[in-house]
């Protein structure tokens, strides 16, 4: 258990599941987007994106179950990646490796689950 680094939240899928099987198991890779709220005014903030991944069965699950614009609650560790850009530009990237998740009713929106 990661009880130090746990990563508990819900966000709607920004695109669908992106599967691929490779030599250590099958993987999903996906984004979500986690909504912020709401300004002083009232206007929806920008969303969060958090990309994540996870394998084996995790991943097929998500991969047939899940499409763009749907609901998903995760639990997972979170990294930081690091890679030189094609501007030679070090750029630090943040992801959650999916070790839960669970289906979110459709008449629940992410903000309310959150609240949770």
């Amino acid at each position: 258990m990661y009880l130090n680094n746990l990563y508990n939240v819900t966000g709607r899928f920004g695109r669908d599941p992106e599967l691929q099987t490779r030599p250590e198991g099958s993987v999903s890779n996906f984004s979500i987007a986690v909504d912020t709220g709401k300004d002083k005014d009232g206007n929806n903030k920008d969303p969060m994106w958090v990309d994540c991944y996870c394998w084996h069965k995790k991943a097929e699950l998500i991969g047939e179950w899940f499409k763009k614009g749907d609901l998903i609650h995760i639990i997972g560790p979170i990294e930081q990646r690091s890679y030189i850009n094609k501007d030679s530009v070090k750029v630090d990237k943040w992801r959650v490796e999916v070790k839960e998740f669970s289906f979110v009713p459709r008449n629940k929106s992410a903000d309310d689950l959150n609240k949770e």
